[in-house]
C-alpha cells in the first residue's frame, strides 16, 4: 500500500487515494463511511468492508485541511486571500492579499459602474477617453444627466459615432448598416436600413421563408384611413406582422408574389425564354411558384400571378383572361 496521497487499489482493482496503514476500508478496526465530513471526503461504505472496529478515519485530515472542498466564497480559493473574498469584494489582489472589488474592467458587472479606479472600485465614466481606455468596443461615455445608462460605456449614441453607419439602439454598438438608404422590397438585416415609414419584415410565401425585405406600414402605403386591397398597388394584403428588431405592426403585403418576383416585373431575365414551366422558374425565387415569364411583342419578360388589379403595380392591371399575370 502507498503512503498518504498516493494511489492505491482495491481487490475489486478499484483505484483510490491510499490512506494511512490502518485506516483504508477492510483494515481491521475501520468502517468507510459515505459522504463528507469536516475536514474532507471519506469512503463510502458501499464501496468498502466493515471490520471489527468502530473508530473511523476521513480522508484530508481536520477541519479546513487540504480535503477540505467547499469555501465561503471569493475568486481565489486557495491563494493569497484564502476564502475570505465575498460578493461585495469577490476578487482577490493577489500583491497585496486583499479582497477588491476589481482587479480590471472587466470585472465590473454593473454596466452603469464599468470602470476599475485605481483603489479597485467600480466606478462611472466620466469622459469618452475614460471608456476608449478600457475598452476596445465600448468608447462613448453616457454623461447625460437623469439617462438611465448614466455613467455606462456604450459602443454609440448615433449615427456620429459609427461614421455615418447605423448604430443600433438596442445593443448601442455600431453596425455594418448605412441608415434609412433602402426602399420598398429591398431585401435587409436591419430596420434602420429601411427608409421612413418602412420597417426590415421577414416574409413568408407558400410556408417558404423567401428572406426579410423593407415593407411599409398600412399607414405609410395608403394613409391611416386607406384600403390595402383596393389601394396597395401590389401589397394588397393587410397584416399583422413583427419586424426584425421587435416592432409589431399592421403593414401592407403582398398577396400573390414573393418581393424578388415583384421587383423583377417586365424584366428581362436570363432563362425566362418561353412561356413553359422552365421560363417561369427563371422569375422569381427558384423553387418557388411566385414568377411567370410570358412575351410581349417579342420579348419575354418576368411578371406574376395576380387576382386583380389591386395585386399590381401602379400602371399595371391584371386582365381578367383565363390565365391572370400582372399586365406588361
Amino acid at each position: 500500500m502507498l503512503g498518504l496521497g498516493g494511489i492505491g487499489s482495491n481487490a475489486c482493482g478499484e483505484t483510490f487515494l491510499a490512506c494511512p496503514p490502518g485506516a483504508c476500508a477492510g483494515d481491521a478496526g475501520v468502517s468507510a463511511n459515505a459522504g463528507e465530513s469536516s475536514g474532507g471526503k471519506s469512503f463510502s461504505s458501499a464501496g468498502g468492508r466493515k471490520g471489527t472496529g468502530g473508530s473511523r478515519e476521513n480522508l484530508g485530515g481536520a477541519s479546513g485541511g487540504a480535503g477540505n472542498l467547499t469555501s465561503s466564497g471569493g475568486s481565489n480559493l486557495g491563494g493569497a486571500c484564502g476564502d475570505a473574498c465575498d460578493e461585495e469584494a469577490p476578487h482577490c489582489l493577489e500583491s497585496e492579499a486583499r479582497c477588491v472589488e476589481c482587479r480590471t474592467s472587466e470585472d465590473c458587472a454593473d454596466p452603469t459602474r464599468p470602470l476599475c479606479n485605481a483603489s479597485h472600485d467600480c466606478v462611472r465614466c466620466k469622459t469618452d477617453n475614460d471608456c476608449k481606455q478600457a475598452f476596445s468596443d465600448r468608447g462613448v461615455c453616457v454623461t447625460t444627466l437623469g439617462s438611465e445608462d448614466f455613467g455606462a460605456c456604450i459602443g454609440c449614441q448615433s449615427e456620429d459615432d459609427c461614421d455615418g453607419y447605423i448604430c443600433d439602439p438596442k445593443t448601442r454598438l455600431c453596425t455594418e448598416y448605412e441608415p434609412r438608404k433602402k426602399g420598398v422590397c429591398a431585401p435587409c438585416e436591419h430596420d434602420l436600413e429601411c427608409k421612413i415609414g418602412q420597417y426590415c419584415v421577414p416574409q413568408i410565401f407558400q410556408g417558404i421563408f423567401i428572406g426579410n425585405y423593407c415593407t411599409q406600414t398600412k399607414e405609410a402605403r395608403v394613409g391611416p384611413d386607406g384600403t390595402c386591397s383596393l389601394e396597395g398597388a401590389g401589397f394588397s394584403a393587410e397584416v399583422v406582422l413583427t419586424s426584425v428588431g421587435g416592432v409589431r405592426e399592421r403593414f401592407c403585403a403582398l398577396a400573390r408574389t414573393t418581393c424578388p418576383a415583384y421587383s423583377e416585373h417586365h424584366r428581362v431575365k436570363e432563362g425566362c425564354e418561353s412561356e413553359t414551366p422552365q421560363g417561369d422558374a427563371a422569375c422569381g425565387v427558384p423553387g418557388v411558384d411566385d414568377g411567370l415569364c410570358r412575351k410581349l411583342e417579342g420579348v419575354h419578360f418576368c411578371t406574376y400571378p395576380c387576382l386583380s388589379d389591386a395585386d399590381c403595380k401602379t400602371g399595371s392591371t391584371c386582365p381578367q383572361n383565363d390565365e391572370q399575370y400582372c399586365s406588361l
